[in-house]
């Protein structure tokens, strides 16, 4: 396949509702103001990058939406070569486009370790383009709401909810109808995956409560690290299959960290 016949655009619906002072599209004219709500959405587009493309191709692609006037564009940023990023950045800022950059965080880390990795991956990458003129939105996660997750780390987090919740473990036993003597002898039950005869329980319940409470958590964790080194782009993420994820959604939550 020829790439240069063949660029990576997708035409979705990236639309950005801030937009910087000064900005004039393929002006190089940017001011680094802070965002300010404009009241005009702007039409962009994903570009999608394979390391093989080459700065004057990525530039290309950029040059691309500055004289169609789309003047945003999302990415997906993650990986430990920063090179084709740097070219769309560089290209960008060259023809006034503005960047909503996604990061690409494991939406269920396995183990606290996990966390510890995602943590410094976001440090890495926010460090290096938060001083960008051409950034404009941090997405914490693509589609978020992938499903419960029972994992070493989700379990442990099942348990503190759970001890949250009720308090002590003889009200937890007098509702699940168990006889453990602490909270981490709770462990995960496979027929909570599926609207079993579980379907009715308050197990089967109190799991999907917890997974709604689960996103949220690694929603506002991954924001909260990123706020450690840029505590001054907005936040986004795109829920997706709403009405069919709606369960695991808590959308009230998240305005404590989106912006």
């Amino acid at each position: 396949m020829n790439m240069l016949k063949s660029p990576f655009i997708a035409l979705c619906m990236v639309i950005s509702m801030s937009n910087l002072s000064g900005q004039t599209i393929g002006s190089g004219n940017i001011s680094k103001s802070p965002a300010t709500v404009s009241h005009t959405p702007q039409l962009g587009a994903e570009v999608w990058l394979e390391p093989q493309y080459t700065a004057s191709y990525i530039e290309s692609l950029f040059k691309l939406l500055a004289d169609s006037h789309m003047p945003v564009a999302r990415l997906f940023i993650g990986g430990s070569d920063m090179t084709m990023y740097d070219n769309a950045f560089a290209s960008a800022e060259k023809y006034g486009v503005k960047i909503q950059a996604t990061l690409t965080v494991p939406e269920r880390p396995n183990t606290s370790d996990d966390l510890v990795r995602q943590a410094q991956n976001v440090k890495r990458i926010v460090g290096r383009y938060k001083n960008s003129p051409a950034l404009e939105t941090w997405w914490l996660m693509n589609e978020p709401g992938n499903g419960p997750s029972s994992s070493p780390f989700a379990m442990q987090l099942f348990r503190e909810w759970l001890a949250n919740k009720y308090g002590d473990i003889k009200t937890f036993n007098g509702v699940w109808r168990r006889n453990i003597s602490s909270f981490e002898e709770v462990q995960y039950n496979e027929a909570w995956a599926s609207a079993s005869n579980l379907s009715g329980t308050v197990e089967y319940l109190d799991w999907y409560r917890f997974s709604a409470y689960r996103l949220t958590w690694i929603l506002k964790w991954i924001a909260d690290e990123v706020k450690k080194e840029d505590p001054n782009h907005q936040f986004h993420t795109n829920p997706h299959g709403v009405f069919g994820n709606l369960i695991q959604y808590d959308f009230p939550s998240w305005r404590d960290f989106l912006t």
